[in-house]
């Protein structure tokens, strides 16, 4: 858990904010858990419930709702 948990997330996110905005990145830890239940899920065997989905296309529809927005908002400042 230490290992995948936090430093090879943390030399990820380190490594993204080169490239992108620290307000983009922040909005991508929202999908840490979807994607930590569907490596479960995938390659543990563990079962998924109706929750368990729905909050992921929660947390997905979030993320993109605060991404789409924000591309908006750039290109009408140009």
């Amino acid at each position: 858990m230490a290992v995948f948990g936090s430093a090879v997330a943390y030399i990820l996110y380190f490594w993204l904010l080169r490239y992108m905005p620290a307000s983009k990145v922040s909005a991508f830890t929202y999908l840490l858990p979807v994607c930590g239940t569907a490596l479960a899920i995938w390659w543990l065997g563990e079962k998924g419930n109706w929750a368990d989905f729905g909050g992921g296309a929660l947390a997905l529809a979030g993320v993109y709702w605060t991404e789409s927005g924000r591309s908006a908002e750039v290109s009408d400042a140009r």
